[in-house]
C-alpha cells in the first residue's frame, strides 16, 4: 500500500484545494502547520502494535487520516515566537467550550494545558489552539485577555474558528483523494459532499471517535470506484 507523503500534502492536496475549493474561507498556507501534528495525522495510520497493523486496510488508514487531520486542526496562522513578548492565546476544548488566556511562553504553556496542570481545562482534553495574538508588553497583553472574554469576543473568536477550521476541513478532504489517488482508487463524492461529510466529523466529541471513524470508513467504502487518470 502506498503512503502519503508531507511533501505530497504540501505541492498535490494544497494545490487541488487552491484550485477546486478555495471558497470564502482562507486556505492557510503550508508554512502555518503546527509543528509535528501533520506528521502524526499521517502516521498514525500506518501505527504497528505487536508487528501487526492497527489499521490493515486502505479504507482503515483513509478514514483515520481524515479524522485526524480534521480533528488535530495541523494548519493556523502562529505568530512567530521573540523573546520578551506577550501572547493572547484562545484553546477550543473537548466539550467545545473556549479557554482565553495570555503568557510570555507560548510553548510552555500548551505543555501545561495538554499535561493537565491547568483547572479548568484539564478535564477538557484534548484542546485545539485556535488563535494567538502577540504583544510588546504584559499590559496590552492583559487588556486584549480581557476583550476576548466578553461575549462579543467569543463570538468573535469562534468565528474565526470555524472559518480557520473550513480551511483544514478542506486540505483533509483533497488530502484523503490523493492518498486514494496513489492507491488507484477515487470518491464518487461532490466537493460539497466530502465537506459535508468533513463538518460532521468536526461537530462530534472525540467520545464518538470509534463510531464517527467508521462512519467514515462506510462513507468511503459506498462510493469508491477505481481511479481513472
Amino acid at each position: 500500500m502506498r503512503p502519503i507523503t508531507i511533501k505530497e500534502v504540501e505541492y498535490l492536496a494544497f494545490e487541488l484545494v487552491k484550485r477546486h475549493m478555495e471558497w470564502s474561507e482562507p486556505i492557510p498556507d503550508f508554512s502555518t502547520r503546527y509543528p509535528g501534528i501533520l506528521e502524526s495525522c499521517v502516521a498514525n495510520a500506518f501505527q504497528t502494535y505487536g508487528r501487526k497493523e492497527l489499521y490493515p486496510t486502505l479504507l482503515d488508514k483513509a478514514a483515520m487520516i481524515f479524522y485526524q487531520m480534521i480533528k488535530d486542526h495541523p494548519f493556523i496562522n502562529l505568530p512567530a515566537p521573540q523573546q520578551g513578548n506577550y501572547y493572547v492565546y484562545a484553546l477550543k476544548c473537548a466539550d467545545n467550550s473556549i479557554y482565553i488566556g495570555y503568557t510570555n511562553n507560548l510553548t510552555r504553556r500548551i505543555k501545561e494545558h495538554k499535561n493537565r496542570l491547568n483547572s479548568w481545562t484539564k478535564s477538557r482534553l484534548p484542546i485545539v489552539l485556535i488563535h494567538v495574538e502577540a504583544y510588546k508588553s504584559k499590559e496590552d497583553a492583559v487588556s486584549r485577555e480581557k476583550k476576548l472574554k466578553t461575549g462579543f469576543g467569543r463570538k468573535w473568536l469562534k468565528k474565526k474558528a470555524s472559518r480557520q477550521a473550513g480551511g483544514n476541513k478542506r486540505i483533509a478532504v483533497t488530502t484523503l483523494l490523493i492518498f486514494l489517488a496513489l492507491n488507484d482508487k477515487w470518491i464518487e463524492f461532490s466537493n460539497e459532499q466530502l465537506y459535508n461529510l468533513a463538518f460532521f466529523v468536526a461537530e462530534n466529541q472525540p467520545k464518538l471517535k470509534k463510531s464517527v471513524v467508521l462512519f467514515i470508513k462506510d462513507s468511503i467504502r459506498y462510493n469508491l470506484v477505481p481511479f481513472k487518470d
